[in-house]
């Protein structure tokens, strides 16, 4: 019960991550006086589908992506990446820390 609550929790937080980020995206694009075919022309990306699936969260961002972002439109970069792990993340690093028996070591939320 307790996992599926978790799991839940952050499902929830990556939904309202993925639009707040697609919100800071689209008001400084507008800011700049920008076209989401613009940045993906920016990115290197080709497509409009591509380039929306991505503001969407359907498909992740690369780390290239998230920072030529960071830079061209000033936004900042905790804006632009997850900082939580997925449960089943979170359980497999808990479980590497548990076979290394370093009890020092451990995952901060």
């Amino acid at each position: 019960m307790k996992e599926s609550e978790n799991a839940e929790n952050i499902a929830e937080l990556e939904r309202v991550f993925l639009e707040k980020r697609k919100l800071a995206i689209r008001k400084k694009i507008k800011e700049f006086d920008l076209t989401q075919e613009n940045l993906a022309a920016l990115l290197g990306h080709k497509s409009k589908t591509y380039m929306s699936e991505l503001m969407n969260g359907i498909k992740p961002f690369t780390l290239k992506d998230l920072i030529i972002i960071n830079r061209l439109l000033k936004i900042d970069i905790e804006v632009l990446l997850p900082v939580f792990l997925s449960n089943e993340d979170q359980n497999r690093v808990k479980q590497a820390v548990i076979k290394l028996n370093k009890p020092n070591v451990r995952l901060s939320f």
